[in-house]
């Protein structure tokens, strides 16, 4: 972690440990549980909020979700858990009784007799239940008549990264940090931050080690003795910002970020077959596709688009000479990088399987959220449930459909265009003419030796064996066959290779050179332009349905495509068509899902990716969890902040390049990493010791504090 990393990590540390009800202060995280009982202004524990959680991931499938509830009992709602199930009641029948003794329910948890298998509540979990217990079983409002009507609380709708991207003003600050300059939007955040804990900015780092920073991060490489000359040389006031530009403009920026995003992508050069993995030879497309992306600073929203319906952008067939038609099937691979196994192991599982890790990809890059947990049933954590999976597995369904599957190597499509191959074609037919006339003056050589062999034959047998050698070996009589069969001649018959090994080393040998000069120039041909990318046809679109507990081989209801329920509640034309007109040739699910993904309302979208960049600039995102957004991740540090980036990241044309600038030119990347001000040495070692249960590295603990 180098310098800007530690200086953030620390305004981190500061801003977790001033959220003791683990919610950053003017997070609109909190709206949520606003209209809450008062009694949660005391800290009471209540179903909604601190228990139904433990249910609904370890006890809902059985006692909830099923059509049959196990035991009769239903743990979805504290009516029905005091109505109890075939055992009797669960918890006691008043509202506040607090008589644990007399819990079915606490004494089946104690015992770890439920939840079966395995798992069981860890001791926190355990002490949850019994200290709400003990209070009264509290709710935070009035039960519903209907159990499904409880599906999902307010709290889990009210998830602050469901709700949209609020509209943020820019603090205004009173402090004389920035006489000299105007503070960025980014350091007013952060500045307001350190200034309500008493804190501000370290010092700037030096120049050597600004340079040397921003090489990292955006090139990935040290800079050169020659660039940080130039650099220390250069005193005008905008030496810093020209390396910035530089830098972003330079081929190597797009290399270096490529990675990122090919790694979130999962992207991998082979199937990924642990037992018997296959290479995927023609990856190397999409890996170019995103890096030229970057390198153009192509809008992320763009960026989203091609990657999943790319095919579907275009009017008719692709035009194997239309380079921006190649880019747009190139983009498609990014639904290809997730593994898949059918080239070698193709069964009906398989291609679920392979269906399943492409949405996974879906879900966690593009959307931050485990999508893929309300596979089997609903999400332990989120409120997603498996018709919602199934609704947005509805929307790739037609690009994968399980019963006309297609393995890796036929999904390749060929995109070589004219020129490439008549080239090619000019060397095949070059290296064809060298293989013909090897092979004519081999084949004389050959005949001579053979007419050698047969004339050491006795006189009697000699016209007989030119007859025979000469027949093909199906046409030949028994008695021909018995001839040659007592004659080494039969060894010479067209089998020039091993004549000329057994009679003619020498020659086999100057053969043998020339051959290897035609493989070399078979080398020189231009590759094939083989993409990956995926294959949809209106001829055969497959009915989207639930699958029982996730199994392909037990549909249920019909269902159809759609975005996931919760990320629609605060937005407008979200709806999926089954076919859509502008696509003649594909269903235009892919696309039209891609163009809600990016139209500026998502809740989602914008966040995770100014996340992540944050994230590589910083160590940590102001979300560190950037896979998950969703319950069981964390809160954001400075949610604020992250709403502006997010809001102004689209106002910005979603341009990244953009974005990166705005960070690199901020104070507080640019700081120091040297301890702030003697005054707030005090406060700073009243946190180190919770360094430790934070997720920093102990030795920023070390830097900070000089030691």
């Amino acid at each position: 972690m180098h310098a800007a990393k530690y200086a953030f990590a620390f305004t981190v540390l500061l801003a977790q440990q001033a959220m003791p009800d683990e919610r950053p202060r003017g997070s609109s995280i909190d709206s949520a549980s606003s209209e809450a009982a008062p009694h949660l202004a005391n800290n009471v524990l209540t179903f909604e909020k601190d228990v139904r959680p433990i249910f609904k991931a370890n006890c809902f499938q059985c006692h909830g979700e099923e059509p049959e509830l196990s035991g009769g009992l239903d743990l979805r709602l504290v009516r029905l858990m005091r109505a109890g199930g075939d055992s009797g009641a669960a918890i006691g029948a008043g509202p506040a009784t607090g008589d644990v003794g007399n819990s079915l329910l606490w004494e089946r948890v104690e015992s770890d007799e439920m939840p079966p298998g395995s798992k069981k509540l860890s001791h926190d979990e355990k002490q949850t239940i019994i200290d709400w217990l003990s209070a009264g079983a509290t709710t935070a409002r009035a039960e519903p008549a209907d159990p499904n009507e409880a599906k999902f609380t307010e709290e889990e709708l009210g998830h602050w990264s469901f709700q949209p991207v609020a509209e943020v003003s820019l603090p205004e600050l009173h402090t004389t940090e920035f006489s000299n300059s105007d503070p960025t939007p980014l350091d007013r955040f952060i500045a307001d931050r350190l200034l309500s804990e008493g804190l501000s900015f370290s010092t700037p780092a030096d120049r050597a080690t600004l340079l040397r920073r921003l090489n990292f991060d955006l090139h990935g490489l040290p800079p050169s003795l020659e660039e940080l000359a130039d650099f220390m040389a250069d005193d005008s006031a905008d030496a810093y910002e020209r390396v910035v530009d530089r830098l972003l403009a330079s081929p190597q920026y797009g290399v270096h970020w490529a990675r990122h995003w090919l790694d979130v992508v999962g992207y991998a050069e082979s199937d990924g077959n642990l037992t018997n993995d296959q290479p995927r030879p023609h990856a190397w497309y999409y890996r170019d596709y995103v890096v030229k992306s970057l390198n153009d600073d192509k809008p992320y929203d763009q960026f989203l688009v091609e990657q999943l319906a790319g095919d579907e952008l275009l009017e008719g067939p692709p035009d194997r000479n239309n380079t921006e038609h190649v880019s747009l099937i190139a983009a498609t691979g990014f639904l290809r990088m997730a593994p898949d196994i059918t080239q070698t192991d193709n069964t009906l599982m398989d291609r679920n399987q392979a269906v399943a890790d492409v949405l996974n990809v879906v879900g966690s890059a593009v959307l931050g959220l485990s999508v893929g947990c309300a596979q089997c049933h609903d999400h332990r954590y989120d409120p997603i449930t498996i018709d919602d999976y199934y609704r947005l597995r509805a929307v790739f369904d037609p690009a994968f459909p399980l019963h006309q599957w297609k393995p890796p190597r036929e999904r390749l499509l060929d995109l070589t265009d004219d020129i490439t191959r008549e080239q090619s074609t000019a060397i095949e037919a070059q290296a064809v003419a060298m293989q013909q006339d090897i092979s004519q003056r081999r084949r004389e050589h050959c005949r001579g030796i053979q007419n050698r062999e047969i004339e050491q034959a006795p006189e009697e047998l000699r016209a007989q064996l030119r007859i025979a050698v000469d027949t093909k070996p199906e046409e030949q009589t028994p008695e021909q066959k018995q001839l040659l069969t007592n004659d080494p001649v039969d060894r010479t018959h067209f089998r020039e290779s091993i004549e000329l090994i057994e009679y003619d080393m020498p020659t086999y040998r100057a053969f043998e050179a020339e051959e290897a000069k035609v493989a070399e120039i078979r080398k020189t041909k231009p590759l094939e332009r083989l993409l990956m990318t995926v294959d949809e046809s209106r001829e055969a679109i497959p009915e989207s349905r639930v699958f029982f507990r996730g199994n392909p081989e037990s549909p249920t209801r019909a269902i159809e495509a759609g975005e996931l329920t919760v990320l629609t509640n605060a937005r407008s034309h979200v709806a999926i068509p089954s076919l859509a007109e502008e696509t003649p040739r594909t269903t235009g699910r892919r696309l039209a899902y891609a163009r809600q993904l990016t139209d500026g309302t998502h809740p989602l979208v914008a966040r995770v990716i100014v996340n992540r960049v944050w994230m590589h600039h910083f160590g940590q995102g102001l979300v560190t969890t950037p896979g998950d957004f969703g319950l069981n991740g964390d809160l954001p540090s400075h949610p604020q902040l992250l709403d502006w980036l997010a809001s102004d990241f689209v106002a910005g044309q979603w341009s990244l390049k953009r974005l990166h600038k705005q960070i690199l030119m901020s104070r507080t990347y640019q700081q120091s990493t040297e301890p702030p001000q003697k005054r707030c040495e005090m406060r700073f070692w009243r946190y180190v010791d919770s360094c430790r249960e934070q997720p920093l590295p102990w030795v920023l603990c070390d830097e900070l504090g000089g030691r």
